[in-house]
């Protein structure tokens, strides 16, 4: 089995690549969406949150409200240094879990969606790296109409992750999302027949 490994910045459109290649019945393990089933299901790690970040992050129902935290880390440096301590050896066993099921499977390919890619070192464990990339004024952009934010709050949030240029200089291919959707997709169907996998 290979592991294509696909990052990119936030609010470059990896969700849009990542879905296209489900289109390809090609799995997709989407560190996203394995986050947000942690901290939903998962209480030992509910329980370090709230040591850490106090029950003002969580809801009446004792739910966590991940605007509420997203506010707070984003803000202060140190708080998201200490959100990403306590996540991710979660995060790395469940992906860990993940890739193992599709092993089992043996199917011939097998996609690791993270944003933190090579931050959290998962670039490691991929045999070729995608990045999707746009302009960083076009990511502002997104960004704020995405997330509803100002624009000083959509800088904070980008100034956290590594910045694209120096992603792209890691990866093995580009994917440039600036364009209509047809032509993401045509560089999309490229990568894979080049990987012949």
């Amino acid at each position: 089995m290979k592991i294509l490994g696909l990052t990119g910045g936030i609010a470059t459109g990896k969700s849009t690549v990542s879905n296209y290649l489900k289109t390809k019945k090609i799995p997709v393990v989407d560190a996203d969406v394995l986050v947000h089933e942690l901290i939903t299901n998962n209480q030992e790690l509910l329980a370090q949150l709230s040591a850490t970040f106090g029950t003002a992050v969580f809801n009446e129902q004792g739910v966590l409200e991940r605007k509420r935290l997203g506010e707070i880390v984003f803000a202060d440096p140190k708080c998201l240094v200490k959100l990403n301590k306590i996540m991710a050896p979660y995060i790395a066993q469940t992906i860990k879990t993940n890739l193992a099921h599709w092993r089992q499977q043996n199917v011939p390919l097998v996609v690791l969606d993270a944003p933190t890619l090579f931050e959290a070192g998962y670039a490691k464990t991929v045999d070729w790296v995608v990045v999707v990339a746009i302009s960083k004024s076009l990511q502002i952009q997104r960004l704020m109409q995405r997330n509803h934010l100002a624009k000083p709050a959509a800088l904070a949030r980008i100034a956290t992750q590594m910045p694209l240029t120096q992603k792209i200089k890691l990866a093995d291919f580009v994917i440039d999302n600036s364009g209509d959707i047809a032509a993401t997709y045509r560089q999309i169907d490229e990568i894979l027949a080049t990987l012949k996998v």
